[in-house]
């Protein structure tokens, strides 16, 4: 009697996971950074605007006041762009590249083309507001000359009168 031995069955390895990335869930994630990224760096870019117009009308105390709102929002700026920076960088993926210089240079394009379009309203502003002067100028000039005008023809007027009853009364 020969022992057999037990055939054991090849244990098929089983296949390791591959940790899959769903690009567009990453694609999304780090849209979602980078929108609240922007929205707070402009949130207080808005209101360093704000506060430096108040500051060109405050007074003493006031000023100062204003100097250390400034001075820590554009502290909390610079941190906001360095998270941003390291996120960038570490978290990442690296088929995305370059993405945060890509953005920068993105969002300081549509920064320059706004600034480009604010311009352009002001000289329409400031066009418009010239042309009102204008007008107004161009009304009060012709008003002057119409009211000159009529004290001259009224003068004439009264100097022939008087001229009239002159002759008149040296004739009689």
């Amino acid at each position: 009697a020969t022992k057999e031995k037990p055939t054991v069955a090849p244990v098929k390895a089983k296949p390791k996971k591959k940790v899959e990335f769903d690009e567009n869930q990453i694609y999304a994630q780090v849209a979602d950074a980078l929108t609240k990224f922007f929205h707070a760096y402009n949130g207080l870019k808005n209101y360093s605007k704000e506060q430096e117009e108040i500051a060109l009308t405050a007074t003493g105390e006031e000023g100062q006041d204003i100097a250390i709102r400034l001075v820590i929002a554009n502290l909390q700026m610079e941190k906001l762009n360095d998270e941003m920076r390291e996120y960038m960088v570490y978290h990442v993926p690296p088929e995305m590249k370059d993405l945060y210089s890509r953005v920068n240079k993105m969002v300081g394009h549509i920064a320059n083309q706004q600034a480009l379009a604010r311009k352009a309203e002001l000289d329409k502003k400031r066009k418009a507001a010239w042309l009102k002067r204008q007008r107004q100028e161009e009304i009060r000039d012709k008003t002057i000359a119409i009211a000159l005008t009529a004290l001259m023809i009224g003068w004439v007027w009264i100097m022939m009168m008087i001229v009239r009853s002159s002759s008149l009364l040296s004739s009689s």
